[in-house]
């Protein structure tokens, strides 16, 4: 009932702000002294401004339905109030449900159902800051928004750059120019914000790690793990531990002595865990229906939901089984929902053009993870993966969170949205074992 289409005021507001925005990147690329920045920044805003595009017009005219309509519709109707009484903005901004119920409302009210989930509220009222600056109209909106959120891709792009300069190639193509990433990644929806935050809490990460500043990282970490605490919190599940084991990896690498390595070793494991096990629990009690606690209710629920879509209204579902979700009915699942994950849909599972264009994509995937396991060799794929602490904690995350999506999901549209917080990680530790390889094979010959 929110679907809305693209007007022509709406296209040419869209289209000067397309102009405004590369005219940005030009001047960014200009100024920075950054040869990842001067080579791929540009090609990279025009990837995202052409991804927002699709997904609009796809959203609008293919789907007719989505979040993300619910999501504008708050923040037309949220803009809408601020203008009738603009003396209550930041009750309307950063307000919950309960202080809404204190004013009288002008115009359509029927979305303030959808206020009654708190996550939905906070991505109606991001994009209400969006919504104001594109007048209301949705692919102006979106447009905006895709901008926004493509600087929280970046900063992995460059982190990942800093690590690895040699591998900036490949990152380039699993991390910025992804289709799945870019077009899931570019629209009104909580995965475009979430990714985002992702990518600036790696980079907040790297800057503590190894450039031994604190404040303004920590202060990004903070606020980008708080909005995915209230957005998605199961990525902050997933994402936190693999960063605690980057930064432990990373702190014991830098003690010179062996002895006093390997002593301290499992003090600093254990410290960390036990950091980390309270931190996860704190952020769980502020999850809601999200905490651990209630997870298997939550994967159960989303499996259940996606395979009635799946069965009465042709959603292209998959079937992983019967599972049983306790520790080792996952467990027995995992290698199958990873690789539904990573390399599913298969031509053979094609039914539609949404199936058709991710088929591609996981076949390509597909065929690149086996040239890089032949060209590497299984062996020192192993001894890479476990050795390197980049790759241990980058794969950490992949694979605990892409049997997470691929148990729960059984929908393949879910999948390439819920998928794409982990497959930069999978990507980028594909092609560090792959030149780690390369050069392991060097320095044998």
């Amino acid at each position: 009932m929110f679907v809305v289409g693209i007007s022509g005021f709406d296209a040419i507001l869209s289209f000067f702000y397309c102009l405004i925005i590369l005219l940005i990147a030009n001047r960014i690329k200009k100024s920075s002294k950054n040869t990842f920045t001067k080579k791929y920044f540009i090609p990279f805003i025009g990837f995202k401004l052409l991804s927002a595009i699709f997904f609009v017009i796809i959203h609008s005219y293919s789907y007719k339905g989505g979040d993300t309509f619910v999501y504008f519709a708050g923040a037309k109707f949220i803009s809408t109030q601020i203008l009738h009484q603009p003396l209550n903005f930041f009750v309307y901004l950063f307000g919950g449900f309960q202080s809404f119920q204190q004013f009288a409302f002008i115009g359509d009210i029927k979305v303030l159902y959808a206020f009654t989930d708190p996550s939905t509220l906070l991505m109606s009222q991001i994009a209400c800051i969006f919504s104001f600056l594109g007048f209301q109209q949705y692919l102006a909106s979106t447009i905006l928004i895709s901008f926004f959120s493509s600087f929280g891709i970046w900063a992995l792009f460059s982190t990942l750059c800093k690590i690895y300069p040699k591998a900036s190639g490949a990152f380039a193509i699993g991390v910025l120019f992804y289709p799945t990433i870019g077009i899931w990644g570019s629209g009104i929806l909580k995965d475009t914000i979430t990714l985002a935050a992702i990518g600036w809490m790696f980079s907040s990460f790297y800057t503590i790690i190894y450039e031994k500043k604190i404040l303004k990282p920590l202060i990004v970490i903070i606020i980008m793990a708080f909005l995915c605490l209230k957005l998605k919190p199961y990525i902050l599940y997933t994402f936190l531990p693999s960063m605690l084991l980057w930064t432990q990896s990373n702190f014991t690498k830098k003690i010179k002595s062996p002895l006093v390595k390997y002593s301290l070793a499992p003090l600093i494991i254990l410290l960390f865990a036990v950091g980390g096990y309270f931190f996860l629990q704190t952020v769980s009690e502020n999850a809601g229906k999200y905490s651990l606690e209630n997870v298997q209710e939550i994967a159960e629920g989303f499996q259940s939901w996606h395979t009635y879509l799946a069965d009465n209204f042709n959603q292209s579902g998959y079937s992983l089984g019967e599972v049983d979700f306790t520790p080792i009915g996952v467990l027995v699942k995992s290698p199958e929902a990873f690789f539904v994950t990573y390399f599913r849909p298969t031509p053979f599972e094609i039914r539609n053009f949404a199936t058709a264009f991710e088929s591609v994509q996981t076949t390509l995937l597909l065929f690149i993870t086996l040239f890089v396991l032949f060209k590497t060799g299984l062996f020192r794929t192993l001894k890479i993966s476990i050795s390197n602490n980049h790759v241990r904690a980058f794969l950490l995350f992949a694979i605990i969170m892409g049997i997470a999506v691929g148990i729960t999901s059984y929908n393949f549209g879910a999948l390439s949205r819920y998928k794409i917080p982990c497959l930069p990680f999978f990507t980028a530790s594909l092609a560090i074992i792959y030149y780690e390889g390369l050069r392991m094979k060097n320095k044998t010959n």
